[in-house]
């Protein structure tokens, strides 16, 4: 009894060092907490107001209160194959932070077997037995065992390996909610272009009808003598540029349509449209309350970006781990026995345990340059980052003004059309008083239609810009989340 008391702390005296040395290189391989890298931002956004904007319930498309709009939006949003491939990417990341989390704990596991065994007497070591007493060359083996193996992260390399899971998996939950954004945008875009070549193809169409009878009392009144050969070229002329314009609006028309079939979901050639006829949504007034801090927890491209930050500092962590030990604990309960019967009982009982430890010493420098890539990756994200902060405060400067001045441009063409449109009914009736010519009164019909045309290109241009400033403000659908860098939670916004 003193001998194995006396082997104990022999063992003990020997492995104590080695974990006192552990601990002190855990406390060497810390690495420092994460923090989302500064940047500095603007006081506000441009057209931003000093109170806070109205909350809506309702989706940013919904407000342009268009019913085949919402209707196509609402179809691309669950039918668009980008939002299902980036939908099948998320489950591959958060399976992926789930198996990261997973490896830091140990894993236990059950086996049985059981064995016949025909030895081989022609064996060296078996045929020394063979011609013993009692030897019979064919055995049976049963087997229970219930094994477990854990890796002791003393290092934090599992737990760096689980923060780069986490966050790759926040960044992709973020690029889904990104994607769901865009391809909205995108839908309305092509469902406002669609009604856009619509118009212009209807205008032209009148314009086309009212230069035809414009050329025909001309060529009659060159004909008699009465207008010059110039007068008949000019409207001959206009009547050609306009006919060119049927072809290039058809054509446009059905890339439109094409485009908004491909983002809901459906097959050219194969599929319809819900609607026959779109018209231009009437774009409503965007009102800013956010700041650029609120902006970066809107938008989901940015949230994604700084994820990827979190997830390339954490393989650093990952890289400064790996110039450590491992250590692991294994261990074995099971039993063991030539019969079945004798199997739960006490002497079939057997037990193994096992303490690992893998040292590095010479690796030739991959640890060196695994930490280098690691760093670099870092400071390339954080680079990525500051570029798309960036890029989003751009975007939304010149999308919140560009509706602005263009808002006013509609509203300058409006009134251009109106008094062209009295201009038209006073010419009208000034002809059939007999006070002006019929090219007169066409004249009148042709430039209000031109006038009308440049309306419709500015009122589209206009729901466009609205359109692009919705995304770039981040607004999403209600049934939309977003990740919060600082938890890893998701909660919905709007």
């Amino acid at each position: 009894m003193k001998h194995v008391e006396y082997n104990r702390a022999r063992r003990n005296m020997r492995t104590a060092p080695l974990i006192a040395l552990s601990l002190i290189l855990a406390a060497c391989a810390t690495h420092a907490p994460y923090e989302t890298p500064r940047v500095d931002l603007p006081p506000s956004l441009p057209m931003a107001s000093a109170e806070k904007a109205k909350e809506r319930s309702e989706p940013w498309w919904q407000t342009f209160d268009d019913p085949n709009l919402t209707k196509v939006v609402d179809q691309a949003l669950s039918e668009n194959l980008q939002i299902e491939a980036a939908a099948a990417r998320l489950q591959q990341a958060s399976g992926a932070a789930s198996l990261a989390g997973a490896q830091r704990l140990p894993e236990i596991g059950v086996d049985a077997s059981a064995a016949e065994v025909r030895q081989s007497i022609a064996d060296p070591i078996i045929g020394n037995f063979a011609d013993l007493p009692g030897f019979n060359r064919n055995q049976s083996i049963y087997g229970m065992n219930l094994a477990a193996s854990w890796e002791l992260d003393l290092f934090g390399r599992l737990a760096a390996g689980e923060r780069v899971a986490v966050a790759d998996a926040a960044s992709a939950q973020a690029q889904l909610i990104g994607i769901r954004l865009t391809i909205a945008a995108e839908t309305a875009l092509s469902y406002i272009a669609l009604a856009e070549t619509q118009a212009l193809r209807a205008n032209a169409t009148r314009r086309i009808e009212t230069l035809e009878e414009l050329a025909r009392v001309v060529r009659l009144r060159y004909e008699r003598g009465i207008a010059p050969r110039l007068e008949l070229d000019q409207v001959e002329a206009d009547l050609s540029s306009a006919r060119s314009t049927l072809p290039v609006l058809e054509a446009a028309e059905r890339s439109a349509e094409v485009r908004l079939l491909i983002l809901t979901g459906g097959t050219p050639n194969l599929d319809a449209l819900p609607f026959e006829t779109a018209l231009i949504p009437e774009a409503p007034t965007i009102e800013v309350s956010q700041t650029p801090a609120q902006l970066l927890l809107a938008r989901p491209d940015l949230v994604a970006a700084e994820r990827q930050v979190a997830a390339a500092d954490a393989r650093v962590a990952q890289a400064v781990a790996n110039y450590y030990p491992r250590f692991s604990l294994s261990g074995l309960l099971g039993l063991l026995s030539g019969d079945i019967g004798d199997l739960l009982t006490g002497d079939a009982f057997r037990a193994e345990g096992a303490i690992g430890a893998a040292v590095p010493l010479f690796d030739f420098g991959r640890r060196d340059a695994q930490l280098a890539i690691s760093e670099a990756g870092t400071a390339e994200a954080i680079a990525q980052y500051r570029l798309a902060i960036a890029q989003a405060l751009g975007e939304v400067d010149t999308s919140l003004i560009s509706a602005d001045r263009e808002r006013a441009q509609a509203k300058e063409l409006a009134r251009t059309v109106t008094t062209l449109d009295r201009a038209r009914e006073t010419s009208r009736l000034a002809y059939q008083a007999g006070a002006v010519s019929l090219i007169e009164a066409l004249d009148a019909e042709r430039l209000l239609l031109e006038a009308e045309g440049r309306l419709i290109s500015a009122r589209a241009q206009l729901s466009r810009s609205t359109v692009v400033a919705y995304r770039s403000l981040g607004v999403r659908s209600v049934d939309a989340g977003i990740v919060d860098s600082k938890n890893k939670q998701v909660t919905t916004l709007r």
